[in-house]
C-alpha cells in the first residue's frame, strides 16, 4: 500500500500544481480512488468480498457522475480501464502486476486536469512525464532488489530524452536522476522509499521549468 500511496500523492499534487486550482469535490473522488486500492486488490487476488468493497463502489459511482457532467474525462477513464484490465490479466505475475499497477495509480492526474478542463495535449505531455518518472522509480526498486539493471537504464534513458531542455533546470534534473540511479544500491530499503518520494516531488517541481 505504501508504493500506491506515494504514487497517488505525487500524481494528485502534480495535477493540482498544473491546474493551479483546488476543488474539494474532485479531491474527495481521488481520495476514494486511493482507498479503493486495497479492497480491489483483495477482490482481484483472493476473490475477497466484504464491506470494504463499498468504497470502490462509491468511487465508481462518483466517477460515472463526473463523466456525465464532464465528458473530457471519458478518454482517460477508458484508457485507464484498459490498463487496469491488463493488470488483472497479469495478476499471477507479481513483477508485471506491480509495474502496471504503478501506472494505474497515476490516474488522479488526468482525472483532475480533465476536470479542470486543462488542454488535452498539455495534460498528455505532463502525464507521459509522470508515468516515466514513476516507471523509472519502479525500475530502481527492481534494480536494487533483483539487480535488473537493463530495465532501470532503459527508463533512465527514456526519461532524460523525453525531458531534454537546454536549460539549467534540465542539468539539475539530469544530475538528480543520475545520482539516484548510482546511489540506489547503496542505501537502505527504508532510505530508498524516502529517496524516491523526494525525487518524485523534485521532478514534478522541476517540470515547470522544463516544459512550461
Amino acid at each position: 500500500m505504501h508504493g500506491s500511496w506515494s504514487i497517488w500523492l505525487i500524481s494528485t499534487s502534480f495535477a493540482f500544481l498544473i491546474a493551479r486550482s483546488f476543488d474539494p469535490l474532485i479531491f474527495l473522488v481521488v481520495a476514494l480512488f486511493l482507498f479503493s486500492v486495497e479492497p480491489a486488490y483483495g477482490l482481484i487476488s483472493e476473490r475477497k468480498v466484504d464491506r470494504s468493497l463499498l468504497i470502490p463502489a462509491v468511487f465508481t459511482l462518483s466517477l460515472m457522475i463526473i463523466a456525465v457532467t464532464n465528458k473530457s474525462v471519458i478518454p482517460f477513464i477508458l484508457v485507464y480501464s484498459l490498463i487496469l484490465a491488463l493488470q488483472i490479466k497479469f495478476k499471477d505475475n507479481l513483477g508485471a502486476f506491480t509495474g502496471i499497477g504503478s501506472i494505474v495509480m497515476t490516474f488522479p492526474f488526468p482525472l483532475i486536469t480533465a476536470y479542470f478542463s486543462i488542454d488535452f495535449f498539455t495534460t498528455l505531455r505532463a502525464l507521459i512525464f509522470l508515468v516515466l518518472v514513476v516507471l523509472f522509480s519502479y525500475s530502481l526498486v527492481l534494480y536494487r532488489n533483483k539487480n535488473k539493471k537493463t530495465l532501470a537504464l532503459t527508463f533512465l534513458t527514456l526519461l532524460l530524452i523525453y525531458s531534454f531542455s537546454p536549460t539549467i533546470a534540465y542539468g539539475l534534473f539530469l544530475i538528480a536522476t543520475a545520482l539516484l540511479f548510482l546511489a540506489v544500491k547503496r542505501i537502505s530499503l527504508k532510505g530508498v522509499g524516502k529517496s524516491l518520494l523526494t525525487y518524485q516531488f523534485f521532478s514534478i517541481l522541476i517540470y515547470q521549468f522544463l516544459f512550461l
